[in-house]
C-alpha cells in the first residue's frame, strides 16, 4: 500500500486497497476496517477522517476491537450494543445508529454498517435516544 499506512495488519491486496481508495476519494467519509478472521475483530485500518472526527490518532484505535467499546458512554443504547455483538459474533449483515463519544468525552452521533452474510426481511431500527438527540439538537460536535 501507498506509504503513511506502515502497521497495517491486514493483508496487502487490492480488495482492501480499492475500500480505502474509494472512501479516501470521498471527504466526508469515516470508516475503519476490522479483521473478521481474529477473535474479538481487531480494526486493521482507519481513515485519517475517522481519526479527526474521534479525537483518537491511528495508534490509540488500531488492533481495538472493531466494537469501538472504547468510544461507549453513559447514553449508548445497551440494545444497540447487544444488537452490534449479535450481529458480529453471528456473521451477519446489519445497519445501525449509536451514540459514541469523542476522546474529548463529546457525544457523536454513528451509523454503523457491518457487512456480511445478508438475512432476508432485516430490520433497522434507530437507536431511539439517539433520534431524540439529533431532534434536539443536543449533539455535541
Amino acid at each position: 500500500m501507498p506509504g503513511g499506512r506502515r502497521g497495517l495488519v491486514a493483508p496487502q491486496n487490492t480488495f482492501l486497497e480499492n475500500i480505502i481508495r474509494r472512501s479516501n476519494s470521498q471527504p466526508d467519509s469515516s470508516f475503519l476496517l476490522a479483521n473478521a478472521q481474529i477473535v474479538d475483530f481487531p480494526i486493521v485500518y482507519c481513515n485519517e477522517s475517522f481519526c479527526k472526527i474521534s479525537g483518537y490518532n491511528r495508534a490509540e484505535v488500531m488492533q481495538k476491537s472493531c466494537r469501538c467499546g472504547f468510544m461507549y458512554g453513559e447514553l449508548t443504547d445497551k440494545e444497540t450494543v447487544a444488537r452490534l455483538e449479535f450481529t458480529l459474533e453471528n456473521q451477519q449483515q446489519d445497519q445501525f445508529e449509536i451514540l459514541l463519544y469523542k476522546k474529548n468525552n463529546a457525544q457523536c452521533g454513528c451509523t454503523m454498517s457491518k457487512y456480511g452474510k445478508p438475512q432476508a426481511g432485516t430490520k433497522r431500527p434507530v437507536d431511539s435516544k439517539l433520534q431524540q438527540l439529533i431532534k434536539n439538537g443536543k449533539l455535541g460536535k
